[in-house]
């Protein structure tokens, strides 16, 4: 069938993480909503913990880019490592690609690209529905020190209304 805006939310972002190591970097790359509150807008492990939405996430502890499915606020995460690594020379930029749509019985499916190759899929628990979600590209520091840099090319979001997986 058709689906619901709100139902089939898909995006696509080019970005490098420099190849630079700096302890306690997290970026996130997608589409999220919750998680961030006051004035801390950057990516924390706390804030991570409450993100709920369909993204990359990469850290220093993990190299390679991990994708997260969490439909809604109160439900557990999915998580696939992509098996791709997240740092990239400055001039070769990755195409990450995420795509949600129901399935059935409150359940969705996610499958995610890096470069135009299927690097995961996920299969969320039963939710009522996905929770409002906004554009999300941020890196930042999980702790004190400075955060590795991200080159950001460009983001584009879209309702998947007819496809299906």
């Amino acid at each position: 069938g058709i689906y619901t805006a709100s139902s089939s939310p898909c995006f696509e972002a080019l970005v490098a993480l420099s190849t630079t190591n700096a302890t306690g970097t997290i970026a996130i790359v997608g589409i999220s909503g919750g998680g961030f509150t006051g004035k801390d807008y950057g990516p924390t492990d706390a804030n991570l913990a409450a993100l709920h939405g369909n993204f990359f996430v990469a850290t220093s502890g993990q190299s390679n880019w991990v994708a997260v499915l969490k439909p809604s606020a109160g439900t557990a995460s999915r998580y696939v490592n992509t098996g791709v690594p997240s740092t990239t020379a400055q001039l070769s930029p990755q195409k990450l690609t995420g795509c949600v749509a129901p399935v059935g019985n409150g359940t969705f499916f996610a499958k995610y690209w890096i470069d135009g190759k299927v690097v995961g899929t996920n299969l969320s628990p039963a939710v009522s529905g996905i929770d409002g979600m906004t554009p999300q590209v941020s890196v930042g520091a999980q702790a004190a020190g400075l955060a590795k840099l991200m080159y950001f090319t460009y983001y584009r979001s879209w309702w998947n209304l007819t496809t299906k997986y």
